[in-house]
């Protein structure tokens, strides 16, 4: 591939639980019928906080400008979202092309809906004169996210080699707007980190930002070195996870294929969900939920891979008491040569929280099996996190280790308790 594209370039896709799921009391949960939360902001550690409880954002991009996809298919495809476990879903509508009356008519539905369903929106704003936008997504109490750039630093072709169309300082202006009229919604834009991109200071720019990665079969490297440019992506830019007060990092990742044959498989769809995870994301939202020029739902067009992110939603939701409030450590692989183009190895990392903690182990070679070996530094009960067949039970404790072989593309995750 002579130059690297955008995923809307490429895919011709334009920019979008169960929140019924039992939750503890201590975590945020999707939008409700009740009064609106007092206070939305994100915390000096990077999270997004409602009322004070924290917030996890797992979502899914909706995305088509196309106002034919509205109406009961638009409500149809955010109902299922919600059903599948997503607690926020991207929606991009164009207010130039649709004038006011359609759009207010179209988020109020889109709100309302969210709302019966307990989940949040993230809404664009993609416009010149923010005002009129801003006003209406303030109405409602489901739109949690006003979304100010994509692509932010790609050019107008959505090249990366190019310009970028939107700076820094352009975009932390569009946020000031944004807070101005409504200081309650939390500005949100999302960014390639593919080859020489850049998104430093971008980070500073808006309350959270979302790094894009999207290498499977998007022909800028070999098959075999797709899986740890997950773990590069992420081990580059969540080094500012945490560092940034008040800005949350959240990973885009990849439900899509690029060129409508080669799909990520469930497997992969897993593994970089741990991988951002294992890196400090506060956050994880996939693109996307329509998968080709056609508008093809996700759930039709690769049912595996949707039924792997529903999978997900669970195990996310277990663990992220200690995602969140627990303080990760990485561990140390001496094989691992991380941002030089290999072909993978294991990663792993431990968060600690009062008597509790979580070990993650990730494979991100495609064809090699990897011993690991892990220093718990205490003896502790280790059990499995998640009762999977396959991808549970890997592991084994050995006093204060664990030890064992992660297959090719492998994760596994314990808890601990002392």
């Amino acid at each position: 591939m002579d130059e690297l594209f955008t995923r809307r370039q490429m895919v011709h896709l334009i920019a979008g639980g169960a929140a019924g799921l039992a939750l503890s009391s201590s975590w945020a949960r999707g939008a409700t019928t009740t009064a609106p939360a007092v206070t939305r902001r994100v915390d000096e550690k990077g999270v997004i906080r409602i009322d004070g409880k924290p917030f996890f954002p797992l979502g899914m991009y909706h995305d088509s400008l196309d106002i034919d996809v509205y109406g009961e298919t638009f409500l149809r495809d955010l109902g299922m979202i919600a059903d599948a476990g997503f607690n926020i879903a991207h929606v991009s509508m164009d207010f130039t092309h649709d004038g006011h009356d359609a759009y207010s008519s179209t988020a109020g539905q889109a709100a309302r809906l969210a709302q019966e369903k307990g989940m949040y929106l993230a809404m664009s704003v993609y416009v010149k004169n923010l005002g009129p936008v801003v006003a209406e997504q303030a109405k409602w109490p489901a739109i949690l996210m006003a979304s100010v750039g994509d692509d932010v630093n790609s050019d107008a072709k959505g090249r990366l080699t190019g310009p970028a169309k939107l700076s820094p300082a352009r975009l932390r202006e569009l946020t000031q707007q944004v807070k101005k009229i409504s200081p309650n919604l939390i500005t949100y834009s999302s960014g390639s980190a593919y080859a020489k991109a850049s998104l430093v200071g971008y980070e500073e720019a808006v309350d959270c930002i979302g790094i894009q990665c999207y290498p499977i079969g998007d022909g800028s490297q070999s098959r075999r070195n797709e899986l740890e440019a997950m773990e590069d992506v992420f081990a580059n830019y969540w080094t500012l996870a945490g560092a940034k007060a008040n800005r949350a990092l959240i990973a885009n990742l990849q439900s899509f294929s690029w060129d409508g044959k080669t799909w990520i498989t469930p497997a992969e769809v897993r593994l970089q969900a741990w991988v951002a995870l294992l890196k400090g994301a506060r956050g994880l939202m996939w693109y996307s939920y329509l998968t080709d020029k056609a508008h093809k739902p996700l759930p039709e067009a690769s049912p595996a891979v949707w039924e792997e992110l529903k999978t997900l939603m669970g195990e996310i939701r277990r663990a992220q008491d200690l995602l969140v409030e627990g303080k990760v450590r990485t561990i140390a692989n001496p094989a691992d040569r991380s941002f030089d183009g290999g072909e993978g190895t294991w990663h792993a990392g431990l968060w600690e929280a009062g008597a509790s903690g979580l070990v993650v182990a990730v494979n991100t070679h495609r064809t090699k099996a990897m011993e690991v070996e892990i220093d718990l530094g205490r003896d502790v009960d280790v059990t499995p996190m998640f009762d999977l067949g396959r991808y549970s039970r890997l592991l084994e404790r050995r006093r204060t280790r664990l030890h064992g072989t992660l297959p090719p593309g492998g994760v596994d995750v314990y808890r601990l308790d002392k």
